[in-house]
Parts: structure tokens; C-alpha cells; sequence
């Protein structure tokens, strides 16, 4: 991703996480019906999607979203002494806006953490593309 290759990332849900195969980050699972896995996300990610996504176009960027926080985990800087890049527990507002194509900076808008963005997230503003597979 970061040297302008292509990447080709493979998710799947593991007993009750979401692995991404090229992360050792896992997202948690919330719930699992059949095919359908429930992550956690931010509380301000709906405004996010309704405000900047299609809603066509909501669950493939949500899921553009798991596989982006697996591969950059955590967005934000240390203000819950958590590291940059680190474990977290949902999908963020950033993820989503990265997923979107957005610049992450717009995630600001429509967060409740005031901890600022980490270096590593800003530096993906445009650099992140996703394309679903044929069915």
C-alpha cells in the first residue's frame, strides 16, 4: 500500500474477529448471523455515511472500512494512551472516510474524540482504493 503497489487484501471472519491477511490486527466481531458479521463502529460513523456515502454505496464502503482499520489500526494520537497503529475495538470515522476516498481530515466533523489524527492516517488521504470483486 504505501509504496504504490498493488495490493490485493483477503478478509475473512476467524471464530469472532475479522482477519485481514496481511494484518495482525483483528476487529472484532459483534455478532455473526450466517454470512453476515456485526463489527462495532464509531457512534458518529452513521452521520459519516449519511452525510458523505451514497447510501448505495454504504455497506461496500463499510466494509472497505473493516479492512482499513485492520491495516492501520488505531487513527488516533495517544491522548488514551493508546499507540497510533495499534489494537482497537471499532471501525473509526477515519477508516470510513479513507475508505470513501475521502481526505481523513473530514472525520473530524464527525467525531466525539478530539484526540488528534495520527501521522499515519493523514499520510493515506488518496492513497487508499478498493474495488469489489466480480460475483
Amino acid at each position: 500500500m504505501s509504496d504504490g503497489s498493488t495490493t490485493h487484501t483477503v478478509a475473512h471472519v476467524d471464530s469472532d474477529f475479522v482477519k485481514v491477511t496481511e494484518s495482525s490486527l483483528l476487529i472484532p466481531v459483534r455478532d455473526l448471523k450466517g454470512n453476515v458479521a456485526h463489527v462495532n463502529v464509531g457512534r458518529k460513523v452513521a452521520s459519516y455515511l449519511n452525510a458523505k456515502v451514497d447510501v448505495s454505496k454504504h455497506a461496500e464502503v463499510v466494509a472497505a472500512a473493516v479492512v482499513t482499520a485492520a491495516m492501520l489500526g488505531y487513527p488516533r494520537k495517544g491522548k488514551s494512551g493508546r499507540s497510533p497503529g495499534g489494537p482497537l475495538d471499532r471501525v473509526w470515522t477515519d477508516h470510513i472516510a479513507l475508505a470513501n476516498g475521502d481526505d481523513p481530515k473530514d472525520a473530524m466533523d464527525y467525531t466525539s474524540d478530539t484526540a488528534p489524527q495520527s501521522d499515519h492516517i493523514l499520510r493515506m488521504s488518496g492513497r487508499i482504493q478498493y474495488r469489489l470483486a466480480d460475483k
